[in-house]
């Protein structure tokens, strides 16, 4: 074979390789696109269809807000598409209001959202001049709250007649170990009032829910967690009792 022939033949076998290789890119590419062009149709179909919603939500743990606010907070209902509001999204809406410490979220792969809310819990509410109403906090801060919360608000204890530097230390006292600690004793409690003995200028009168009244110390707060158990031999109505931190007792005496 001349040697012109051998170039001629080995030309052409190169280009016979570039229109296969270009045939095998155009190939590829069309089928990137198509599956490209797949995906899209079956997000679209998904997003669309009531397969992409959430379903199911519960909220855990939340005290002060029902379980509806907390979902309207989150901006969260059934119609939510639930690949489009990752965890860390709702943590951060619920963690901007000033009575969530934090939140934990859960989403699991049947379309469950659930929120696990930690709350700082609520010493009680203070009425102020034209209907305004605060929350004071165990952390010793005092938050506006809108009116359409009222009922949530006056679950708690009324706070009447203390001065603001006062409130903190209320505030301190009432901070049990544990926020179920705090909310039970609290959850006892429909109103707080200053008390004032020649020993003690700063002491609480606390009104209980069932008519009792408990004379006690910012110290002997703590102690409050026996109440129930003192109610089981407890004798007569609407009685008096003294906190007394030093034997960590409650004792039953006469209304001052």
């Amino acid at each position: 074979m001349k040697l012109d022939e051998i170039y001629d033949e080995h030309d052409r076998k190169m280009q016979e390789l570039q229109i296969r290789k270009k045939h095998r890119r155009r190939k590829w590419k069309i089928f990137r696109w198509s599956f490209f062009c797949m995906i899209l149709v079956l997000g679209t179909l998904y997003f669309v269809s009531d397969y992409s919603k959430v379903k199911s939500l519960t909220v855990k743990n939340s005290t002060f807000y029902t379980e509806e606010e907390i979902l309207n907070k989150a901006g969260l209902s059934y119609n939510t598409r639930y690949l489009l509001v990752p965890g860390f999204y709702i943590s951060h809406k619920l963690e901007n209001d000033p009575l969530i410490d934090s939140v934990d979220v859960s989403k699991n792969l049947d379309g469950a959202i659930i929120i696990q809310v930690n709350e700082i819990p609520v010493v009680g509410y203070l009425a102020e001049d034209g209907g305004k109403l605060k929350l004071l906090l165990t952390n010793g801060k005092t938050v506006n709250v809108d009116q359409k919360y009222l009922s949530s608000v006056v679950l708690y204890p009324q706070l009447d007649g203390f001065k603001k530097s006062q409130l903190p230390k209320i505030a301190k006292a009432f901070k049990g170990k544990n926020a179920q600690t705090t909310n039970a004793i609290i959850s006892m409690i429909s109103e707080i009032h200053p008390y004032s003995t020649n020993y003690d200028a700063n002491m609480l009168q606390l009104v209980m829910q069932d008519g009792n009244r408990v004379y006690t110390s910012l110290k002997g707060v703590k102690l409050l967690d026996q109440y129930t158990k003192i109610l089981a031999y407890l004798q007569g109505s609407h009685v008096c009792l003294f906190v007394d931190e030093d034997t960590n007792s409650i004792q039953k005496n006469k209304c001052p």
